[in-house]
């Protein structure tokens, strides 16, 4: 009995377990150069992704229904095509809010 108490259970958080994660080095435990992270499939097809186009890439987003974790929800795919507007010569600024203090953000 003690050899199994001293097993931990593998971590899940909601329906994820950690193998199904896709980011694979969360917990720093593998090296986190490029190198590492392709040697770990991290990066797989993305080239072909990126060659599709930004458009299509959008599309798929949209599709996807992927929402912002923030209180509004707000649809990810469709503040992506805001950045695509055509270009005036005006600046165009990306702001994140990379703030943690708020839970499920």
């Amino acid at each position: 009995a003690p050899a199994a108490a001293a097993e931990k259970p593998p971590r899940a958080y909601g329906n994820l377990k950690d193998q199904d994660r896709v980011f694979t080095n969360l917990y720093g435990r593998h090296d986190w150069k490029l190198k590492g992270a392709m040697s770990r499939g991290d990066w797989y097809k993305t080239k072909e992704i990126i060659h599709k186009g930004y458009e299509w890439i959008q599309a798929e987003v949209k599709k996807s229904g992927l929402r912002g974790r923030g209180g509004a929800g707000f649809p990810t795919g469709l503040k992506w095509s805001f950045m695509n507007k055509p270009d005036d010569g005006r600046p165009r600024y990306l702001v994140v809010n990379a703030d943690e203090g708020e839970p499920g953000t």
